[in-house]
């Protein structure tokens, strides 16, 4: 994804590595994960679900104040590189914006296993 190669490029080691933003964002790594631990009859499905908000700028905020794995992302940066990277994000996601605000691609995984 882009958000994996901008982390990769940014200096950040594995983005896929466990308790991370993108930990489970690596095709195939749930169901392997399920499957090491011994289930069976494993799938696993994306599911689209776009995020809302009024602006871009209201997700923006969002993020800002309640979104721990993206501000964790964001800690090792100094304020002025903090600040900058806040603007750029604003100016890359703009273009989800719409006359009904802001829609955002973000998908779920549905899955489902069975404990033999």
């Amino acid at each position: 994804t882009k958000i994996s190669a901008n982390m990769a490029s940014s200096g950040f080691k594995d983005t896929f590595e466990p308790g991370t933003l993108m930990s489970l964002g690596k095709p195939g790594l749930l169901e392997e994960l399920l499957r090491t631990a011994g289930f069976v009859d494993i799938t696993a499905r994306l599911i689209s679900s776009p995020f809302h908000a009024p602006s871009v700028e209201h997700y923006i905020n969002f993020l800002r104040s309640s979104a721990s794995p993206v501000l964790e992302v964001l800690a090792p940066l100094t304020d002025s590189a903090l600040e900058n990277a806040w603007i750029d994000m604003t100016e890359q996601l703009r273009v989800f914006s719409s006359k009904s605000g802001w829609d955002g691609p973000n998908g779920l995984l549905l899955c489902s296993a069975t404990a033999p």
